[in-house]
């Protein structure tokens, strides 16, 4: 079949003008392209090739967008979107050049979740990882996913992703450059908002940054799906505040050959440079309305997430969680073979899962011949099991914490082996762990000590590390 290429053909009949509607041509870029879309000042009948001339809806936006991307690519987004969000397009670049970058960006604009009365707080608490305001009154974590902008002040100008939230005291995802002085701060989303169900497919070779867009509405959360082929997705900047799903809210669908990752990275959408650094904004995907993500791609990263639902993975490669991220309860398998790193790096608040919502009845839970490595990580809040273990699952701790969880603070059984770097300080009904999900087998310092835990009928091993 010929393949129709800016208005030329590699071969048939047809060469030049509009593809034929349903005859299998395909369009691709020849340079560099920004489109641009204003739901408010545009018009389906611009061009859409700028921003004074935009095109009103993302169905006309997505129409300029070929359906092979070999340059670097912006969509330009402004505005309160109610049309449906669909287009694919494969990366390709030919042998020798660069891969490129496709961008879908919401624009730097903030919309105002919550100040003072119209105003901002003026902040009295304060460290590199929090800010806050004496006496304010919030409800726990009613601001988790959200975003906290400061607007005047030592760090006037620095956004951050909002891990959780006490009666006074706001924690981010990622430090300030310092602890923020004389400081005035508020509670902020992206403007840019996408009130309807949203699918892209992406297959090929190259980056894809989709940022700065507010999710909100009766719909599914963004479903990306691969295509075959080495795609990098990254995700950022975004707060999705769907009512549909789990818990009141949407999931990301992630699925087929993509490396996934959710972070604060930025790429400036006008030249396509990778922006980093404590001065640029540093939010990354929060999930306000329960929802958390469902993966079965290949490579899921995610750093400064954070969902108040659960998150669910199979059949993937690996799963990192770190980067200040928070969820519900994390679920792995029951495919097996998959590998999942939890940890908290330098500079981050503490990776945590912590299940206030309600969502599951464990914290972590592995099964299937799969691996964790749990380092510096807080499991609390759970309504059952902090950590349950099971089908030849593997499980590596150091450095582990947590309280309040309604279950065993390990449940292991049906061939799974734990191995511990030093005794957790992790707590639960039965501060320890269980081999029965209702009775203690053994005590951590007992573990670490050098008695290890082996049943027989159940398999379990539980020792600490050689």
């Amino acid at each position: 079949m010929p393949l129709y290429i800016n208005g030329e053909s590699t071969g048939g009949a047809y060469s030049g003008g509009s593809p034929p509607v349903g005859a299998g041509w395909a369009r691709r870029t020849s340079e560099e392209l920004h489109v641009y879309a204003n739901s408010a000042t545009g018009s389906d009948s611009n061009s859409g090739l700028d921003a004074s001339d935009a095109k009103e809806s993302l169905e006309g936006l997505t129409s300029l967008v070929p359906e092979i991307t070999k340059h670097n690519t912006a969509l330009h987004l402004d505005g309160d979107f109610t049309d449906d969000f669909r287009f694919g397009t494969a990366l390709l670049a030919a042998p020798g050049e660069n891969h490129p970058t496709l961008v879908i960006d919401g624009g730097p604009g903030k919309t105002v979740v919550a100040d003072d009365g119209g105003s901002p707080w003026t902040a009295d608490i304060a460290t590199t990882l929090t800010i806050g305001k004496t006496g304010v009154g919030w409800t726990v974590d009613a601001y988790q996913g959200y975003m906290v902008e400061i607007v005047s002040g030592s760090e006037a100008g620095a956004t951050r992703s909002i891990q959780g939230n006490t009666a006074d005291t706001l924690t981010v995802n990622y430090s300030w450059a310092s602890a923020p002085t004389a400081a005035e701060f508020r509670i902020v989303r992206p403007s840019t908002s996408i009130d309807a169900s949203t699918v892209i497919g992406l297959a090929g070779r190259g980056y894809v940054y989709v940022q700065r867009l507010y999710f909100t509405g009766n719909y599914h959360s963004p479903n990306f799906e691969g295509g075959g082929g080495d795609t990098y997705l990254n995700m950022c900047n975004l707060v999705v505040n769907d009512t549909a799903g789990e818990a009141g809210g949407g999931h990301f669908y992630l699925s087929g050959g993509l490396f996934h990752q959710m972070t604060h990275f930025m790429t400036d959408p006008d030249t396509f440079a990778f922006l980093f650094g404590k001065q640029y904004e540093n939010a990354g995907v929060g999930m306000v309305g329960g929802g958390g993500i469902s993966s079965s791609g290949d490579w899921l990263i995610l750093g400064s997430f954070i969902a108040k639902g659960s998150i669910s993975v199979n059949a993937l490669r690996a799963l990192t969680f770190y980067r200040g991220s928070r969820a519900g309860c994390l679920n792995v398998g029951p495919s097996g073979g998959q590998t999942v790193t939890i940890y908290t790096d330098s500079g981050y608040a503490t990776t945590r899962i912590s299940d206030v919502s309600g969502t599951g009845t464990w914290g972590l839970r592995v099964m299937s011949g799969s691996m964790a490595y749990i380092g510096n990580v807080d499991i609390s809040d759970c309504a059952g099991h902090a950590i349950e273990a099971y089908y030849g699952a593997v499980c590596y701790l150091s450095s582990t914490a947590g309280s309040s969880n309604g279950g065993a603070a390990i449940y292991a059984h049906d061939d799974a082996t734990i191995i511990l770097a030093n005794t957790p300080s992790l707590s639960a009904t039965i501060n320890g762990i269980s081999v029965d999900g209702s009775t203690l087998a053994s005590d951590f310092a007992t573990i670490t000590g050098g008695t290890p835990l082996v049943d027989a009928n159940r398999g379990v091993l539980a020792r600490l590390k050689q």
